[in-house]
């Protein structure tokens, strides 16, 4: 059989370029992210590679939808997904999107739809695998959980399920989310936690990304303690402003809403 090596060419260009938005991510580079992304997806679809569009329109829907903060768009890149998701069969990659649904439904105060995404991507982990995405969609499950202490049971459940065996993103998307969970409901030592363990784990290759958050958890601990002064506005003020370039937005606006109350609380 023939081989066509331009085509065969295209399809690993076409590769490259979704990793290389990939990478964009973990630099903190987010808008250059979501551009590389858009761009690979038109590539896909006119290339008729409909794994490259998936592993594309998934990166997309991350870097617009949980780290822009762009819902409308997060959801897009969702309805769009799906039927491929479907057509290729694809179980791990629909729990990972109804995840990522669900925290931006989570954020939103859209708390129905929250719980019914998150349930569903539990469900769907549970039933064909948990170790590609189980503990991230756990994570999810609590960022929707209303109530405390059930918040806290998801989250150990996700933390043992990395324990049990989890694919290598899940150690790092599960605290993202799990640190914002904590937050919420003003869980200082377990934000502290949290970041310690993420710390450790990127420790041997840290990334721009995971380093701003980090860096944003902790502060944001010592602000929730009742911290104040010069030192801990500046530190936000800088952490903001990282993130306002990287296009953070997410991580900006709970900074700088940070920030705000530690300027109110000098006057």
């Amino acid at each position: 059989m023939k081989v066509d090596s331009q085509s065969t060419r295209s399809v690993a260009l076409l590769y490259a370029q979704v990793m290389v938005a990939a990478t964009e991510f973990q630099l903190a580079r987010i808008g250059a992210a979501a551009e590389i992304a858009g761009e690979a997806v038109a590539l896909s679809l006119r290339a008729a590679q409909p794994r490259a569009e998936m592993i594309a329109r998934t990166i997309a829907l991350w870097a617009e939808g949980l780290i822009r903060g762009d819902r409308a768009e997060g959801e897009r890149q969702v309805a769009a997904l799906l039927p491929v998701i479907e057509l290729l069969g694809a179980h791990r990659f629909e729990a990972q999107v109804r995840a990522c649904a669900a925290v931006m439904a989570a954020r939103d105060g859209d708390s129905a739809a929250a719980l019914a995404l998150a349930d569903r991507a539990v469900t769907i982990c549970r039933q064909h695998g948990m170790a590609h995405i189980g503990a991230f969609a756990l994570g999810a499950r609590a960022l929707a959980e209303p109530d405390r202490e059930a918040r806290r049971r998801w989250l150990r459940d996700g933390e043992a399920q990395l324990d049990a065996g989890a694919v290598s993103h899940n150690h790092l998307w599960l605290r993202e989310i799990a640190i914002e969970a904590s937050l919420d409901v003003a869980d200082w030592d377990a934000v502290d936690a949290l970041c310690a363990r993420l710390a450790a784990y990127t420790a041997r290759e840290p990334m721009a990304y995971w380093d701003a958050l980090i860096a944003g958890g902790r502060v944001l601990a010592r602000h929730g303690r009742g911290e104040r002064g010069a030192a801990l506005a500046a530190e936000l003020r800088r952490l903001r402003d990282g993130a306002v370039a990287a296009e953070m937005h997410v991580a900006a606006r709970r900074l700088e809403r940070a920030l705000g109350e530690t300027a109110d609380a000098a006057h």
